[in-house]
């Protein structure tokens, strides 16, 4: 466990996902510090989980994080989703109207949707 200020930060590794739980407060004393954390955990041969159920507050800089942790995965290739807590998708509702980031609003649905993108890939590739 990782304390960052007024949040923790647990992660469990798989041989194929890495889930990122956080708990507690990201607010603007140590937003910079959590994204910056986030970002060393992304790496290019396993999915991504970042669990923010358990969260209770998310300033607008740490909202900022998460655009900067989902371009870090894309610009890597990692799959990722976060799920989020009924007050941060309330939050997300309001930055991110567009739904770049990859909210949901629970494991399982964590599953389906890298479950769909591991299809899509399977059906993508080229046969000689």
């Amino acid at each position: 466990m990782i304390s960052l200020g007024r949040v923790c930060l647990t992660a469990f590794d798989s041989s194929w996902v890495t889930v990122i739980a956080l708990r507690g407060e990201i607010d603007a004393s140590n937003a910079a510090g959590v994204g910056t954390c986030l970002h060393e955990f992304v790496a290019p041969d396993r999915a991504l989980v970042l669990d923010l159920s358990d969260l209770d507050f998310l300033c607008a800089e740490g909202v900022q994080s998460l655009f900067a942790l989902g371009d870090r995965c894309e610009r890597l290739g990692v799959d990722w989703a976060l799920v989020a807590s009924h007050s941060v998708r309330r939050l997300l509702r309001v930055y991110d109207r567009e739904a770049s980031l990859p909210a949901v609003g629970s494991m399982v649905e964590v599953l389906q949707r890298f479950r769909s993108a591991r299809r899509r890939r399977a059906q993508l590739r080229v046969v000689d």
